[in-house]
């Protein structure tokens, strides 16, 4: 018997590379094995590698494979661009069941009709499809997620781009639900808008994966969470970035429903602006944790200049929550947000409000200046001198996200009216 198995070790690898995976090539100029995308998916099986040449492709309702790799050329976004010009989604997917990728393109022109399913990309029951190097641009639809919808999937986002995507329900950007998870990777939802909630990303369920690097810009929604929607969510964010974010109701750049208990860590939030909640809106039964986060600039028309508890009591640890440009910075209704090692000072309202109990004195906590570097230009970045900066403050710790980077510089008074002209949604 052992004398055999070299000969079925041998018999195994000769079977192995007799399966092994096909190249197909697309050009629409007529160079490769296929003219267009969607015949080269049809050709392909599991395992196998569908290379798109660069150019455009005006292509709509690409149904995707489970186990094939759609990549362009170069693997870069501008290398390919798949244009649906209106006529329906650009790419859907369903049951994949076995690792699926794309990787590579600008996936734009999508605009689906009332009945109709899709968006950008639309997927459901996809166990494992992972995205990379794309840039969803100027994507529409009727329902839920302009660039992506995706229901009971799990996806993996590396340098994605959301651009100028918009949906008349929820989710501008992307909406992923119905237990979905999601893992995202310097992803960036820049100017999208959604007629519901979450003007760049609408979450629901969970639990999600680690967030790196995302950023949040010019995102708006009507009724909350001008950037982030998260509904029942349990997403850990780490390094991201809420600027210029906007929404007629609760939470300018994110709003968290039906106990949602997400952590931020070493996020900032800026420019944000909302009814309530300029920059964040927790609402009941929630646990959100706030950790080395930088809150600055934001502003409410009605209360929470920068935080808004309803019914819940988030923990701040090391956190900067400065210069809202109207309305209090820390606001609650029923809830006792619970701080350590934060420098809360100099909002317009008031630095708390409601059933906020300032705790200014104790745990680490002040109330001073941070020295912000250019607050005007929206640089949090930190001076020297300020109380925030590790050497400064009875805590050892940096406050806030983000470290020194300029010298010591005199300090004018500021009045509220110039802060407030700084930050006024135009």
């Amino acid at each position: 018997m052992k004398a055999q198995l070299p000969i079925l070790f041998a018999v195994t690898i000769a079977l192995a590379s007799a399966a092994a995976a096909d190249t197909i090539v697309v050009d629409w100029d007529g160079g490769g094995d296929y003219l267009t995308i969607q015949a080269g998916i049809d050709a392909a099986s599991a395992g196998d590698t569908v290379l798109v040449e660069c150019g455009t492709y005006y292509e709509h309702d690409i149904e995707m494979k489970s186990g094939v790799c759609l990549q362009s050329e170069t693997g870069e976004a501008e290398c390919v661009t798949i244009d649906a010009q209106g006529q329906g989604g650009v790419m859907w997917a369903s049951h994949l069941d076995e690792a699926t990728e794309v990787r590579g393109f600008t996936i734009t022109g999508a605009n689906t009709v009332q009945g109709s399913f899709g968006s950008g990309l639309f997927c459901q029951i996809c166990s494992s499809l992972s995205l990379t190097n794309l840039v969803f641009l100027g994507n529409a639809t009727w329902m839920e997620g302009g660039g992506i919808r995706a229901t009971s999937s799990s996806l993996s986002l590396t340098n994605v781009v959301f651009r100028g995507n918009s949906a008349s329900g929820n989710g501008g950007g992307a909406h992923l639900s119905y237990g979905s998870e999601a893992s995202l990777v310097n992803v960036a939802f820049i100017d999208n808008s959604a007629g519901g909630f979450g003007g760049g990303l609408y979450l629901e369920g969970g639990p999600w994966g680690t967030w790196e690097g995302v950023r949040f810009e010019g995102n708006y929604a009507t009724y909350g969470g001008g950037a982030l929607y998260l509904g029942t969510a349990m997403a850990a964010i780490t390094d991201a970035v809420f600027t210029d974010n906007t929404t007629a109701g609760q939470g300018g750049a994110v709003v968290v429903l039906f106990g949602g208990s997400p952590v931020f860590t070493r996020c900032t939030f800026n420019g944000n602006a909302a009814q309530d909640g300029g920059a964040v809106w927790f609402g009941e039964g929630g646990a959100p944790t706030i950790m080395e986060c930088t809150f600055a600039g934001d502003e409410a028309t009605g209360h929470g200049g920068e935080i808004y508890a309803a019914s819940c009591d988030p923990w701040l640890v090391n956190t900067v929550v400065a210069f809202s440009a109207a309305a209090e910075g820390i606001y609650a209704t029923q809830g006792h947000p619970f701080m350590m090692c934060c420098d809360v000072y100099g909002n317009a309202g008031g630095d708390f409000g409601g059933s906020a109990v300032p705790m200014t004195g104790l745990l680490g906590n002040i109330s001073e200046d941070p020295l912000f570097c250019d607050l005007e230009d929206g640089d949090l970045t930190l001076d020297e001198m300020s109380p925030c900066a590790p050497d400064n403050n009875e805590c050892g710790v940096l406050i806030g996200a983000l470290s020194v980077a300029c010298g010591a510089v005199a300090v004018e008074p500021t009045s509220w009216g110039t802060i407030k002209a700084m930050f006024r949604v135009q």
